[in-house]
């Protein structure tokens, strides 16, 4: 026993010897060994539990081209914060004990073989709680201080990660360089470079390079690879095959395509490399009625029910190739009918019905299908601009054209005689509530048929009563179904009145026309004589409001004529909407403006005949307009224009340098630049010769730079943008060389009683006075922070703020983007705010301390809603 005691005492001194201040071989062994086993060993395994969970939940978009690596949104990466909070943790506190350190108290990097490595995953798990800036310092200070650790590759290699996500290829390039060079990279490293390489293309917009890239990997790889590892290589095969496709080269892309398959992948990537072999062009008909048949099978299996929209959106891509124009639309509406999941499949089968009604100038139906395209496609598809962009001008087009309608129909009844006027109005009023009810009924018997499914699916309990005598919607399970309906025939709808419509105001049109819902939801009869008399009151009965409706017209058929001619380049509808409107009013505001768009557009169909003649009214009848200058004097109007052409084009060429990191081209481009466009582009130019010429300086010199071009170009938006960037400098405290990636602006704002400053920030929480429910939501707030912020050293206070609400105030946030990303968090996660709380009666905002005292002393609600507006929406 006496020897055991000393056994143990002596190895307790040994471990309380072992000091942080020691370099010996002891004490390294003890540190490492301890560092390496305990607290980086959690901090790993804390990670990779973080990154599984990323991976599990990810849903990949196979229309669109794969990312290189999976990276979670801001949303998603909420649900990981406790497994990397945790990381953190642990990693700090290895650091913090395990640290050698010199007689100075500074780190000896040579003596801890695992601290760069908790330093490392510090870095990593900031990165995915997109805490990109927090990431940078971590990697950088890895790379600066363990110069002689193997180690530094992997910081290098991280920060290329974080930085390609900031979409800054120009800062990762060096360190990409440095690896691509290096002899000594890690074999881990050595084999994820390629595919880090790749990504770094991508994000230049260099399809033909990363494709390469790819290609030279997926070669060099050696047979009886781990199943994890051919996963991965058949996802990189995927986005090869994608990149080839975008280049058009499709035997490169079939080849890909065909080499993930063989890979055995997961059945969903099997599944699209399926497809995407089937939508490659078929060099005959006899291959393409084999593609055809293969598709008709597998809708038939029961594992691709979930992706029938798909397949019958590839069989009306094969005819519309064949040029079947008739049975590519059948297919399109079959993938619109049984789409359930995939929104954005959804919005393309949507987006292909608009196309071709567009392509058949039926504009109107067009519009309606690209209205819903844009409904259902996400905000981050590569097609949902071009979509906004022909929604929003068949939208204006559809517009014109019911004003125009809607105008001419209420004027016409106006003009009849008041009997004749009222009997009309009756019998228009009559089908419309005709064509409700029987739009009612059907809707009540598509209900019993998914009332009865639905009994199927419960057990034959009916899916509106969760319990006997309990609310319907108390049962999680019965809403989940709803809404799930909901979006499978609506999509995500903005929660708004009127949401089935585009056009939210109510109109009345003739019999021939679509008619309008005037529809009353309540249980009540339709009262016929109510309905009439409010319609009498639309009517344009005096000559003001008829005068008032001549305009509209007017107005609208020259919007249509510059839609006709300008957006859709439909000459032909122009030039009849434009001589239409000429016709019908002789003389209008819009005249000389329409005779001279009908010139370009008879001067465009070949039509020397009717050009002439719209000169020939234009010049004699309008000499002093600006439209009858430009016909007689064309030359004065052309030489300006090409000459700013061409040094627009010049700028372009320059800026796509600076894009490129190529601050030499730039410089010397400029100087030729300036002396031929003189004032013209000058400010933007001096501003990409200051950011090219202060590369890596000290950030007092840039600050001086930026002042001197606002002062010299005041109220321009190269002096906002030089402000801008002038107030996000402010907030990088670390580094003393700029760095590339440049924060969103902070403003000040003089004029309001509340100005942004970019300081010590908290989230202030109105709610109603009542203290079990504001007892309640502490308790939940507190949990939610033990949750998913179990680091941080937040506070909370209440005070009362006025008769019927109290103040609720999260303390702790260092900066504006902190308080901003707390306030997201905390409004989408609905556990807060369920029953007895409302959230439609808690207020919450992020606020700047110095600005809780004004707010308290004030109690300026709107205010304070005007500031966030301004200054929080766009963090």
């Amino acid at each position: 026993m006496v020897y055991k005691g000393f056994v143990i005492l002596l190895c307790s001194s040994f471990i309380m010897g072992c000091s942080t201040h020691k370099n010996t071989f002891v004490h390294r062994g003890f540190h490492n060994l301890t560092n390496r086993f305990n607290g980086y060993y959690y901090s790993c395994e804390n990670i990779n539990e973080g990154i599984y969970k990323i991976e599990k939940n990810h849903k990949a978009l196979y229309d669109q081209l794969l990312p290189v690596f999976i990276f979670p949104n801001k949303d998603d990466a909420k649900t990981t914060f406790p497994e990397f909070d945790k990381a953190i943790k642990k990693s700090s506190i290895c650091i913090q004990r395990h640290t050698i350190k010199n007689e100075n108290g500074q780190e000896i990097p040579e003596a801890g073989k695992w601290i760069d490595n908790n330093w490392i995953n510090i870095g990593i798990a900031h990165f995915y709680k997109h805490e990109l800036f927090s990431a940078i310092e971590n990697f950088d200070y890895v790379i600066r201080t363990y110069t002689q650790s193997q180690d530094r590759y992997w910081a290098m290699y991280w920060i290329c990660r974080v930085y390609h996500e900031l979409g800054s290829t120009v800062s990762s390039e060096p360190y990409l360089n440095q690896l691509k060079s290096s002899r000594h990279l890690p074999k881990a490293l050595k084999h994820c470079l390629p595919a880090l390489i790749a990504e770094f293309y991508i994000k230049r917009n260099q399809p033909e390079e990363a494709a390469k890239c790819l290609q030279n990997h997926l070669q060099n790889q050696k047979r009886g690879a781990s199943a994890k590892s051919k996963m991965e290589l058949a996802r990189l095969a995927f986005i090869c095959g994608q990149l080839f496709e975008q280049m058009g080269n499709l035997k490169a892309a079939t080849r890909q395509f065909e080499w993930a398959l063989k890979l055995k992948p997961n059945f969903e990537l099997e599944f699209y490399a399926t497809i995407r072999l089937c939508r490659m062009p078929a060099a005959s008909d006899i291959i393409l009625a084999k593609t055809r048949k293969k598709l008709l099978k597998m809708i038939s299996e029961n594992k691709n029910t979930e992706y029938a929209d798909v397949i019958y959106y590839t069989l009306g891509l094969l005819e519309e190739r064949s040029q079947h124009d008739v049975e590519a639309v059948s297919w399109f509406k079959k993938s619109v009918r049984v789409s359930q999941q995939n929104t954005n499949q959804k919005g393309l089968s949507y987006m292909k019905l608009g196309a071709y009604y567009y392509k058949k100038r039926d504009y109107m139906v067009s519009g309606f299908y690209y209205d819903s395209t844009v409904q259902f496609l996400s905000k981050t598809h590569p097609e949902y601009i071009a979509a906004s962009l022909v929604k929003k001008t068949l939208k204006q087009l559809i517009f014109h054209t019911q004003r125009i309608e809607t105008t001419d129909s209420l004027q016409k009844l106006a003009q009849l005689p008041e009997p004749e006027r009222t009997a009309q109005i009756t019998q228009i009023l009559q089908k419309q509530q005709k064509a409700i009810e029987e739009q009612r009924k059907a809707a009540l018997e598509r209900n019993k048929t998914l009332n009865t499914g639905f009994s199927n699916t419960n057990g034959g309990n009916t899916p509106f009563t969760a319990n006997a005598g309990t609310f319907y919607f108390y049962n999680p399970n019965t809403v989940a179904i709803g809404i799930a309906e909901f979006s499978k025939k609506w999509g995500n709808r903005p929660l708004e009145p009127q949401w089935r419509r585009s056009n939210k105001t109510i109109q009345l049109k003739d019999e021939l026309d679509t008619p309008v819902e005037i529809q009353d939801n309540t249980e009540k009869p339709f009262d016929i004589e109510a309905a009439v008399m409010a319609a009498l009151k639309q009517l344009p009965l005096t000559d003001s409001l008829m005068q008032a409706g001549k305009l509209n017209i007017i107005k609208s058929y020259y919007e249509l004529g510059l839609i006709y001619k300008e957006e859709l380049k439909d000459y032909n509808t122009a030039k009849i909407t434009l001589e239409t409107l000429n016709k019908r009013f002789s003389s209008h505001i819009y005249l000389p403006q329409s005779l001279f768009l009908l010139y370009n557009i008879y001067n465009a169909l070949a039509d020397e005949v009717n050009a002439n003649r719209c000169k020939m009214q234009l010049t004699s009848d309008f000499p002093d307009s600006e439209y009858a200058k430009r016909l007689l004097h064309p030359e004065l109007f052309l030489v300006q224009s090409v000459s700013n052409a061409e040094l627009l084009k010049t700028y372009n060429n320059i800026y796509n340098e600076f894009k490129l990191g190529n601050c030499e081209n730039v410089l010397r481009s400029s100087e030729a630049f300036k002396k031929e466009s003189g004032p013209f582009m000058a400010a933007e130019l001096q501003f990409l010769n200051m950011l090219c010429s202060c590369k890596n300086q000290p950030k007092d010199t840039l600050v001086n730079k930026l002042n001197h071009i606002i002062k010299m170009y005041p109220k321009t938006k190269v002096a906002e943008e030089c402000t801008i960037i002038i107030n996000g400098l402010q907030n990088f405290k670390t580094y003393e060389a700029i760095n590339p990636i440049i924060p969103k602006p902070v403003v000040y704002s003089p004029d309001s009683m509340y100005f942004f400053k970019d300081t010590a920030h908290s989230v202030i929480m109105l709610l109603p006075d009542k203290a079990t429910q504001i007892l309640l939501f502490k308790q939940r707030l507190m949990q939610f922070n033990s949750t998913y912020y179990s680091n941080a050293t937040f506070s909370i206070s209440t005070m009362l703020f006025n008769s019927e609400k109290q103040a609720l105030v999260v303390h702790g946030f260092n900066s504006a983007d902190q308080s901003v990303s707390y306030y997201k968090n905390i409004n989408s996660e609905t556990t807060l705010f369920t029953e007895p709380l409302n959230k439609q009666v808690i207020d919450i905002w992020p606020i700047a301390d110095h600005n809780i005292k004004v707010f308290y002393k004030r109690k300026s609600i709107n205010q304070l809603q005007e500031h966030f507006n301004t200054h929080y929406l766009r963090l």
